[in-house]
């Protein structure tokens, strides 16, 4: 069982990643042999990093795949400040709270990438089909919600969270599942965030960020390389 060290916490990492080398594996969707044949009518279309999707307020009626690369799900607050909700990455589909069954759906996100990224486009109509044409299609849908509801659960538990140091202890595990990759004895994530990016996962400022990051990284329990974070395992002792 792998442990993540924040500051004086060990927060105990989800039980299905024990003893895996790479918990950002993609999602049920991805590895379901059941969407292959969605998968080969896709559209897939390259995107740049900083390139918006979805628009908050775009109406949308198809889906879209995330292949590779990472984009964020976030609004805009009454105070012009952006709020990240989640961080999707390979394997998953969004509009995440579209009802398939609607044909018109008003986003109240925007959907933007955050590294290059390839995304498909699955279209509305096809996908139903799919849906209800098959019943392992349908479990493995179950699987993906079922999924997400845990990490939109967790999410939810770091935004509440009362401090900025409980706020970046939390975020940390969330971090490492969406985009860690073991290497040794740490987990260095693959996607680059800056210390805004990170102000804006937690809804604090940025300088607040900087200040609760220089004390990690002076214990020795988060460092850089060559601009991607670094997070130490520590297994318990026995």
């Amino acid at each position: 069982m792998l442990f993540i060290t924040c500051k004086a916490t060990l927060v105990h990492y989800n039980r299905s990643m024990a003893g895996n080398t790479d918990p950002a594996k993609p999602s049920l969707f991805d590895s379901s042999t059941e969407l292959t044949k969605l998968y080969r009518s896709m559209s897939v279309v390259r995107r740049d990093k900083a390139q918006i999707i979805i628009y908050q307020g775009d109406e949308v009626n198809q889906f879209y795949y995330l292949k590779s690369g990472y984009v964020k799900m976030y609004n805009i607050n009454d105070d012009g400040e952006e709020r990240t909700l989640l961080l999707l990455k390979p394997g998953d589909i969004f509009p995440l709270l579209k009802d398939p069954a609607v044909p018109k759906y008003v986003s109240p996100y925007f959907y933007d990438t955050m590294s290059e990224a390839q995304v498909g486009v699955l279209k509305q109509e096809e996908f139903l089909k799919e849906i209800a044409g098959s019943r392992d299609t349908a479990w493995a849908l179950l699987r993906y919600v079922s999924e997400f509801s845990d990490t939109l659960t967790k999410r939810l538990e770091q935004i509440e969270n009362k401090t900025a140091e409980g706020k970046l202890e939390t975020l940390l595990p969330y971090l490492v599942q969406i985009c860690g990759k073991r290497k040794g004895d740490a987990f260095r994530l693959e996607l680059k965030l800056t210390h805004q990016d990170l102000a804006n996962l937690l809804g604090i400022a940025r300088e607040t960020v900087s200040r609760e990051i220089q004390t990690l990284v002076k214990r020795g329990l988060l460092t850089s390389q060559s601009g991607y974070f670094v997070i130490p395992v520590e297994k318990p002792s026995t």
